[in-house]
Parts: structure tokens; sequence; C-alpha cells
């Protein structure tokens, strides 16, 4: 904002941080009033909230945010550049004794997802070395259905050896 006297940022005697209210209550409080149902399809154009931002025009370069425990391991969110306007985002967690990032959660920029995976190879990818099963599908409640697990075809115009799923 440009207005003269306003207050854009407060830091109290205790430490707390407040960006856009005078009354933090966490360590860092960011409070935004905006009304940003207009751009809800277009996060760029919304200006409040919370950027991470790395400007490096290097492939590679990420930006996270890590959650960190005392001299314990660390949880984050990332996200890293490999091509111009080409990026992935990983959920992980980052083992102290090692230093070393595992990866539980990417997307990579064709939007496929994996779990357990770093190279997702299609829509959703589960990877897993568990031998007490891969997926669990549960349903919790009071009636008498058990839980679904739908395989979808959604043409508009089934072709001859279209199929819905498998399992295999």
């Amino acid at each position: 904002q440009n207005s003269p006297n306003v207050e854009l940022m407060r830091i109290k005697s205790t430490g707390l941080v407040g960006v856009g209210t005078v009354g933090p209550t966490h360590s860092l409080h960011v409070y935004d009033a905006t009304d940003n149902s207009a751009q809800r399809n277009d996060v760029q154009a919304y200006t409040g909230g919370i950027t991470i931002e790395n400007q490096s025009q290097v492939f590679d370069a990420f930006a996270a945010l890590r959650f960190n425990f005392h001299g314990d391991d660390s949880f984050y969110l990332k996200t890293r550049r490999i091509a111009n306007n080409n990026g992935e985002f990983e959920i992980g967690q980052n083992y102290s004794s090692t230093n070393t990032d595992n990866i539980a959660i990417k997307i990579d920029n064709s939007r496929n997802v994996g779990i357990g995976t770093t190279v997702p190879i299609t829509a959703m990818h589960i990877l897993s070395t568990n031998t007490g099963g891969d997926l669990t599908v549960e349903r919790d409640g009071n009636g008498s259905a058990g839980p679904e697990l739908v395989l979808r075809h959604t043409s508009t115009s089934p072709a001859d050896n279209d199929y819905i799923g498998q399992i295999i």
C-alpha cells in the first residue's frame, strides 16, 4: 500500500510478528481480508497470502518450506524448477542423521502424482515396499455398505474394446 501513516507490519515486544494485523497471535501471523474468490483459478493474480520464491534462473533451483523439530527430522514442501515454465512439487521428510530428503509425494510437470516414487508414470502412481499391502480403502460409519473402489470410463461414445479398468 502506498498510503502514508498506514501500519503494514508489527513486531511486538514478545517477538510475535504480524503482517496485515496489529494483534499477532503466533510467531508469524499473516492476515489478509481480500476477497480473492475472483482469482480462484489464477493464483498469479492474487496478491495476498504468503509467497516463497527463488528467483534463480538455473534449473534445479528450488523454494521450500520446512517444518523443523529441535535436533530431529524435518518435513518439507518444496517446488523445483526443472525447465522453463516447468516444475515439480514435493512433500517429504529430511532425515537429520543423514541430511537426506526422502520424497513421500511428488507431483511432476505433467501433473502425475507419485506416492513412494519420484517418477510417476500415470495420473496416480503408488509404489510400496510394504509387505502389508499397497493401498487401503476403508469406510468408517454406521451404514452397512462397505468401502467402494470405483473405476469409471467417461467416454461419451464407448468404442469397441473400451474397458472400465482392471484389477490384477
